[in-house]
């Protein structure tokens, strides 16, 4: 038995020493049935943490079953990274990235195994208790996938969180995948700016010619992307399809177009690309290690943290309402009011906030203004 299998069963057998062995008040089905709502439970948690790492493009490396928890979360971050084709060496490939929950799911099996093995639970009891939560990551993946990977796409948490069951998302979201099949994971260099170095997904820019094509009437060329014209068709039609629905639900919500354009394109661009900072982070480990061996101050551990935690918020905070991050620096933090079309900007030293509703404005009124107009050059034309 491995460690972790060890683990797993002492912690399995204290549990179930404390169940009762008759139905009590508040205490609902056999302990067979208890356990196996659990192992559901369990491959649900890990099913949504996985389906949002592969979304986002976030790879653990070093994934096993004692490097995940029991709510799901990942620990033992030391090997965590930006998945790219730069990591195509022997034993890191995109097949490796793509089933890197294979270790946790096979965790679950051995919990199962164990459970019969030591008489906790019967044999039937044991397969069925992996059948269920096999299927239950399953599902759970897929329909947590589908939901992070449009958020990617621009598409805003706050209408489509309800819309997972619907035919017009599910086939959009199932013809995306198949698209993203053609992905070749590469990270293509923003120009530089002053206040910002960093590079984009390949795939951003497919994100931003769907946008582009669908609300400037532009024909796009996609086919640099994938060559089959049929699955591009029906990527293009799906995509219509759905943006028409968001938009009659938004609309409810007093979401109007316009703004929800804007919503799109600020989040196809922010979400898709990542700085060089996140890249580079041990490489500038090293170099504190270093400067602190030689007694230099030139860059602290707790600058390298912060920088860090900027950057990642930049790249990966996803909005759960109407607004969404504009853009964050030490000095500046912006939001995009989707209901009221504004730009909400806050000094973070004074604490200081001004309003604005033109995207140029920013430029003239806040500190790193003109850096901001260049990072989202690709869809300025879509912001108020």
């Amino acid at each position: 038995m491995s460690e972790d299998a060890k683990r797993v069963m002492l912690a399995v057998r204290k549990l179930v020493n404390f169940l009762p062995r008759k139905k009590a008040k508040g205490v609902v089905g056999s302990v067979e049935q208890r356990l196996e709502r659990g192992m559901v439970e369990l491959a649900q948690r890990y099913a949504s943490q996985f389906a949002a790492a592969r979304a986002k493009r976030i790879f653990h490396q070093s994934m096993s079953a004692s490097n995940v928890t029991l709510e799901g979360a990942w620990i033992d971050l030391a090997g965590a990274t930006v998945f790219s084709n730069a990591m195509w060496w022997d034993g890191f490939n995109i097949g490796r990235f793509m089933n890197e929950y294979s270790p946790v799911m096979e965790s679950i099996q051995d919990m199962c195994f164990y459970l019969s093995k030591y008489r906790v639970v019967s044999i039937d009891s044991s397969n069925s208790m992996l059948k269920a939560s096999v299927a239950a990551f399953t599902h759970e993946y897929e329909n947590r996938l589908f939901l992070y990977t449009a958020m990617q796409v621009g598409f805003p948490l706050q209408v489509i969180q309800d819309m997972r069951e619907d035919i017009i998302f599910i086939e959009f979201s199932r013809t995306l995948q198949k698209v993203l099949a053609h992905d070749i994971f590469s990270l293509m260099p923003v120009p530089k700016f002053s206040a910002w170095e960093g590079y984009e997904h390949y795939v951003a820019r497919l994100y931003r010619q769907l946008l582009l094509q669908k609300f400037t009437h532009l024909p796009q060329d996609l086919s640099w992307f994938c060559k089959d014209k049929v699955l591009m068709a029906r990527l293009i039609e799906a995509y219509d399809q759905l943006v028409e629905q968001v938009i009659v639900k938004a609309e409810v919500a007093n979401f109007g177009v316009r703004h929800l354009i804007a919503f799109m394109a600020i989040n196809t661009t922010r979400l898709n690309r990542v700085g060089a900072s996140l890249l580079n982070i041990r490489e500038k480990i090293t170099e504190v290690r270093v400067d602190s061996s030689r007694n230099t101050d030139v860059f602290s551990y707790s600058t390298l943290f912060e920088s860090a935690l900027l950057e990642a918020e930049l790249a990966y905070k996803d909005s759960t309402s109407f607004d969404t991050l504009l853009w964050k620096t030490g000095e500046v933090t912006i939001y995009f009011d989707g209901l009221s079309g504004c730009f909400a900007a806050a000094d973070n030293e004074t604490g200081n906030k001004i309003m604005l509703s033109k995207f140029v404005d920013l430029s003239k009124q806040v500190k790193c203004g003109s850096d901001l107009l260049v990072f989202y050059d690709d869809i300025k034309e879509l912001l108020p």
